[in-house]
């Protein structure tokens, strides 16, 4: 019922039905995943900063056990791994999260675009930049290549 109301525009109403459904059912993986997700999508952020700092907890909290009842569930690693990037403190657990999503599906592109956005969240910047000039130039997947090249362009211009 709550990814019913999110669907229709209605979040605000989402909420405590997800909610339920977690308390209901904290062994049940799409229900822990589309919560923890629909938390990050909904209501963590907004225009960037983290907006929900209790929603963030929560969010993790439910993807994390999302990934403990199925660890071979590489989006719920990855999803996880942007909920940790959101929270400094929490950077090498997003490193370690979008590490298991890349050995799990390793053709998943957008999970190295993550990956160099957790190197620079780090400091690394030159890992960043390399695995960005090597996604920047693949042929096969133009919204990564174009997203690697935007990231390469944002670091440019932050020099």
């Amino acid at each position: 019922m709550g990814l019913l109301r999110i669907d229709e525009g209605r979040i605000s109403e989402s909420w405590p039905a997800l909610e339920r459904a977690v308390a209901i059912a904290p062994d049940d993986f799409m229900t822990q995943y589309a919560y923890g997700a629909s938390l990050l999508r909904e209501v963590v952020q907004v225009d960037g900063m983290l907006a929900d700092a209790t929603a963030l907890a929560h969010s993790q909290a439910a993807l994390k056990a999302a990934t403990t009842i199925n660890p071979y569930a590489s989006e719920a690693w990855s999803w996880l791994a942007y909920a940790f990037m959101l929270d400094d403190d929490q950077l090498p657990a997003a490193e370690e999260a979008i590490n298991q999503a890349i050995e799990l599906a390793p053709g998943r592109l957008e999970y190295r675009l993550r990956w160099a956005d957790i190197r620079i969240l780090r400091g690394d910047v030159a890992s960043a930049r390399k695995l960005l000039t090597e996604l920047a130039a693949v042929t096969t997947d133009r919204t990564v290549s174009e997203a690697a090249q935007r990231r390469l362009d944002a670091l440019a211009r932050s020099r």
